[in-house]
């Protein structure tokens, strides 16, 4: 996954799901008490540190690819229920 597909999904998931990124952020802080900080945290600090969770997390860029289209999934089938 490159830095620009990236942002673009921490972006979409903020908008679609801001309770699950912020839950995300607070998990990968390692900070008990984090998640109403995290929730609080301006749109582009978010996607800038869901970014850099991700990349950190997936050992390799096919795993990332598969992640982020699992998500993209997911996201849109929401996005499909609101419409």
């Amino acid at each position: 996954m490159d830095v620009e597909n990236a942002a673009a999904l921490a972006a979409h998931l903020i908008q679609q799901a801001p309770a699950l990124a912020a839950e995300i952020i607070a998990i990968a802080s390692g900070e008990d008490d984090a998640f109403e900080y995290a929730l609080a945290l301006p749109f582009p600090i978010q996607v800038e540190a869901l970014k850099k969770i991700g990349l950190l997390t997936f050992a390799t860029e096919d795993s990332a690819k598969k992640f982020a289209a699992t998500v993209n999934s997911l996201l849109q089938g929401e996005d499909s229920k609101k419409g």
